[in-house]
């Protein structure tokens, strides 16, 4: 916890809350996100700024319009810099906007849409600041504005809109530090994108963004390698000798860099070598060793494999490890296996499990960190995507198997949760080949033929008709394979439901270009590895992986992207842990840790067109910390 304020500067920090002070003292333009109210407030300090928002809002009750709005504002504003989201969220529903003068309108948009984006509401908080012309405001406000707008931007997934805000950012500020840390967050923003992103979209001529999209590249293409960055990076700088990137940005790129990466001396890995789970841990392995070969001599760890095989043996395979000097662990992979590790209690070494338990203790053991590719996660992830396209009304086709249950349940959860609405579901058998019963029943056809037969029977006559599928439903969640999703898209079809958007999980895709057979998947969208949808160069592409290990291109393609996932966050794990807001852009998606140091996977969106996947972009994963829980409502605006 940070030292505690002297009185002086807590008495300043509140003026500065209720605008009292001139506005070049306010770098930030009152914006909590470009220094973290945790870096300069302690918690006595907001349990004070949480007293003095009690009091103005006490205050604005007893006030006269328009006053009462202004001191509402500022209260919510003290709660918001205090980290009480709700309270903030609670005072500031209690403006009524159309009472508040114009030179506090703008104020009050950035009020909301910094409340907004703390709650989970990126998207609201996007649109009331696209309305807020730049060109009117003095420089305080602008910075305010395009701070906002990078923060909004990057929590809706458009990270080169966020990087374009940073760029104009970046010339407002005077400050050297804070246009450095500036500069580096616009370094940060863009490697997610993908390599042949962040060329095709490179402007041209390629001007300040360009300029930053081409240096990220840089920084991408030769990860934490100095000596390879080097030359690359000065090229960079001869080709764009004005650019207003910092001339130490290259230092303190790599200073970060290298401070992220803890030097791993020896490590364990705990994979079974027989049973059920040999191939799927083969395929882990494989990619585990391809990022190992990827790294220079100089910095690759001792492996040792240890067989987990064997029921009850993990206890003692564990102290065998730390015995023969292992620094870190990865694995087990069975969820029994799991579930022994964690019954230890505390772990004496960071381990990376390769499974995840539903913990009903709360406090997962210390050092434990579980990193699953878990079926539940991509229903849910479906249906932030389904959401996030502005659909509201579900249907839902899955397996009547305890997969598709599984997924059935995730899914509906997520979509009640987010406020969603499923109209119905149906399950069909994994054998059968016909499905026109289920997909009638599911789109009313039969309904809408009884119909059609009892209005000839009443008019006595022949109508010409086609039945019609139901029209209150806005898409259809498809769980299934490849095999049965070829089988189902055309039979939707021909049952007059070919224009509904189709969303379904990874599984639906066998991760190898079939040009013949997935045409029969073309319009479904669904979830899924960069590893697989993003052609790359580097010793841990794909193309490069399978000169290696052959059986990666065809035989469990998503456990080799996720070996060579774990053996990098190994390394990274006390940086995730010790900073919710950083994330790995690695193969199987960008990876955060939430509060119970399990891995939580933002995948790549992709859409099938010409029986090939066309990559679609990243969607924002809805409160990481929390996936379960649901989106809250956007903060209440009331217009004059």
């Amino acid at each position: 916890m940070p030292a505690k304020l002297p009185k002086f500067l807590v008495s300043l920090l509140i003026l500065l809350l209720l605008g009292c002070t001139p506005s070049d003292n306010r770098a930030s333009g009152g914006n909590p996100n470009l220094i973290s109210p945790s870096e300069v407030v302690n918690e006595a300090d907001r349990n004070r700024l949480k007293v003095e928002a009690g009091r103005l809002a006490a205050q604005a009750a007893n006030s006269p319009a328009p006053q009462r709005e202004l001191l509402y504002m500022k209260a919510a504003e003290a709660y918001l810099r205090a980290e009480d989201i709700n309270s903030a969220a609670a005072t500031a529903d209690k403006v009524n906007s159309g009472l508040l003068p114009p030179a506090n309108q703008f104020d009050w948009n950035m009020l909301s849409a910094e409340i907004n984006m703390k709650r989970g509401s990126a998207g609201t908080a996007l649109r009331s600041l696209q309305d807020t012309p730049a060109g009117k405001l003095n420089r305080e406000q602008q910075r305010r504005l395009y701070l906002n707008q990078a923060e909004a931007n990057r929590l809706s997934g458009n990270l080169l809109e966020s990087a374009r805000a940073r760029t104009e950012l970046d010339a407002l500020l005077d400050d050297p530090q804070q246009k450095m840390d500036n500069q580096m967050r616009i370094i940060k923003t863009l490697p997610p994108l993908s390599d042949t992103a962040l060329e095709l979209l490179q402007p041209s001529p390629p001007g300040l963004l360009g300029g930053w999209m081409e240096l990220a590249r840089i920084f991408k293409q030769h990860g934490e390698n100095l000596e390879q960055a080097k030359p690359a990076y000065e090229r960079w700088r001869a080709r764009f000798p004005e650019h207003p990137a910092a001339a130490d940005i290259y230092a303190s790129h790599y200073g970060k860099v290298q401070t992220q990466y803890n030097r791993l001396e020896q490590v364990a890995v705990l994979l079974p070598q027989s049973g059920p789970l040999k191939d799927s841990a083969a395929a882990i392995r494989s990619g585990i060793m391809a990022a190992y070969y990827a790294e220079p001599n100089e910095r690759r760890p001792s492996l040792k494999f240890y067989d987990s095989s064997k029921p009850g043996s993990l206890a003692g395979i564990y102290d065998q490890a730390v015995k023969e000097g292992a620094v870190a662990v990865i694995g087990p992979l069975d969820k029994r296996a799991v579930a022994e590790i964690a019954a230890l209690g505390d772990l004496s070494l960071p381990t990376l499990a390769l499974n995840r338990i539903s913990s009903t203790s709360g406090r997962p053991p210390g050092n434990l960190y579980q990193f699953a590719l878990a079926p539940e996660d991509e229903a849910e992830q479906a249906a932030e995507r389904a959401w996030h396209d502005g659909h509201r009304a579900a249907l839902v086709m899955a397996p009547d198997s305890a997969w598709g249950k599984r997924v059935f349940d995730a899914f509906r959860s997520r979509w009640v949760a987010l406020g969603g609405n499923l109209l119905d579901q149906v399950f069909y058998k994994e054998k059968q080949h016909d499905f026109s019963k289920e997909i009638r029943t599911l789109l009313k056809i039969d309904t809408s033929v009884a119909r059609h037969k009892q209005m000839q029977r009443e008019l006595g006559r022949k109508l010409e008709s086609e039945p019609k599928p139901r029209s209150d439903a806005d898409f259809i969640f498809l769980a299934a394979s490849p095999e049965k999703g070829r089988e189902i898209r055309p039979q939707l079809q021909f049952n007059f439901a070919g224009a509904m958007p189709l969303y379904a999980t990874s599984r639906v895709y066998s991760g190898v270009t079939n040009l013949r057979l997935d045409r029969d998947l073309n319009g479904i969208r669904f979830p899924d590895h960069p590893w697989l949808l993003v052609e790359e160069d580097g010793p841990t592409s794909r193309q490069a992986v399978a000169k290696l290990f052959p059986s990666s291109r065809n035989k469990f393609p998503r456990l080799h992207s996720m070996g060579i996932d774990s053996y990098v966050l190994l390394s990274r794990l006390a940086e995730l842990a010790n900073n919710p807001q950083a994330a790995h852009d690695g193969k199987t998606g960008i990876l955060r840790l939430d509060a119970n140091r399990q891995i939580q996977q933002q995948m790549l969106w992709a859409e099938m067109k010409d029986g090939k996947p066309v990559v679609l972009g990243y969607v924002p994963r809805a409160d990481l910390q929390n996936p379960a829980s649901p989106s809250p409502a956007p903060l209440n605006q009331p217009s004059p």
